[in-house]
């Protein structure tokens, strides 16, 4: 029976997760309301929802998913003996995501943030909980351009967009209007140097084949 549950969320820091429990504790007499009540994070207002009476559950989901989501299932068979909260994720259904001003910073692309040494290291069936790496930067905030996070009848609605077609588009945007910074002179004329002698070997060798 769970009595004190501390739970980490899906989409924020631990702290968020302890405030959902504090919640758990102070709010009472709810049983599934329209008027979701909220709690606010740094980086959103989260629209939670109780029902049930009895020691707290806080049901967590693993990506992109509503307060809704665990009705079908799971709360018919809980809510007799448990008080279960359900919440939609950030930037999901009614819960209201306000990081925007995070998202306009932009994002370093450098070795360390890249990681391309630990992906190397976990290779394609590990994990990267356990790496340093991943300790250091978990708490960093990031954003799915391509992975959709809308509800499923949202999803249906906008045509069923795929990611893997949505990366594949912006590929060819970046390549359409990318234009690249100038290069300084010295590295100009290097390059053209480095050309040239390519060019001038390659008719030697050319000249070389015919005789």
């Amino acid at each position: 029976m769970i009595r004190d549950p501390v739970v980490q969320t899906a989409f924020g820091p631990p702290a968020l997760g302890l405030r959902l429990h504090t919640l758990t504790k102070s709010v009472t007499g709810l049983e599934g309301t329209n008027d979701m009540p909220t709690i606010d994070s740094s980086q959103g207002t989260i629209h939670y929802e109780q029902v049930g009476e009895g020691p707290d559950i806080v049901w967590v989901s693993g990506g992109g998913g509503l307060a809704e989501d665990w009705d079908p299932y799971q709360l018919p068979y809980f809510k007799e003996d448990f008080r279960n909260t359900t919440f939609d994720n950030r930037g999901i259904g009614t819960t209201e995501c306000t990081a925007v001003a995070r998202w306009a910073q932009g994002f370093t692309f450098d070795d360390e943030h890249l990681g391309l040494d630990i992906i190397a290291e976990v290779g394609p069936t590990g994990h990267f909980l356990a790496s340093r790496h991943t300790r250091d930067h978990m708490g960093e905030f990031w954003r799915a351009k391509h992975m959709d996070s809308s509800s499923w009848e949202q999803w249906e609605a906008a045509g069923s967009p795929d990611a893997v077609a949505s990366a594949e588009a912006e590929v060819r945007r970046i390549l359409a209007e990318h234009e690249p910074e100038p290069l300084e002179d010295p590295v100009t004329t290097e390059l053209r140097r480095i050309v040239a002698a390519y060019e001038a070997e390659a008719r030697a060798d050319a000249e070389d084949d015919e005789d």
